[in-house]
């Protein structure tokens, strides 16, 4: 009986001691930071001016978002950009500090939902625009707004 046990334990160090050896290869492919600057590394401002808060339909008042894109040897034109903000919670739009008015973004006369890419090829840049706009059924109130959002521009 103890024969019969030893071998056993012989039997099993022999299967744990059996190695076996794998080549792993790790790749990968790092990217260099884009070699463009949005607005010279500055804010963009959209300034609405003064207006009637019975004029807030989300049509007039539309303002041109003034943005540039500078950039160095792009390793391509094709590029796509998207606006970055916090969503109102009564529309696709961005959240301001007043309550129930909120800010459509477009691109030319189509809407652009917050964090949607969207395509051009650069240098030509797409006209993106800003247009008050209030929660349905409201009435506004009068006084100075505000609303932020982050341009985030990169390669196709």
């Amino acid at each position: 009986m103890w024969l019969y046990r030893g071998a056993y334990l012989l039997l099993g160090l022999t299967c744990f001691s059996a190695t076996a050896n794998v080549t792993v290869t790790v790749k990968g492919n790092i990217i260099a930071p884009p070699s463009c600057v949005i607005n010279s590394g500055g804010v963009s401002v959209t300034d609405f001016g003064r207006f009637n808060a019975d004029e807030v339909d989300g049509f007039r008042h539309r303002e041109e978002i003034p943005y540039t894109v500078t950039c160095q040897s792009p390793p391509s034109n094709l590029m796509k950009l998207r606006i970055d903000g916090t969503q109102s919670d009564f529309s696709l739009a961005l959240k301001t500090d007043k309550s129930n008015l909120a800010i459509l973004l477009f691109r030319d006369n189509t809407q652009l939902l917050l964090g949607q890419w969207t395509n051009f090829t650069w240098p030509v840049l797409p006209k993106l625009y800003a247009v008050p706009f209030k929660k349905a059924g409201t009435t506004l109130t009068g006084g100075d707004f505000s609303a932020s959002a982050t341009l985030v521009v990169d390669y196709q």
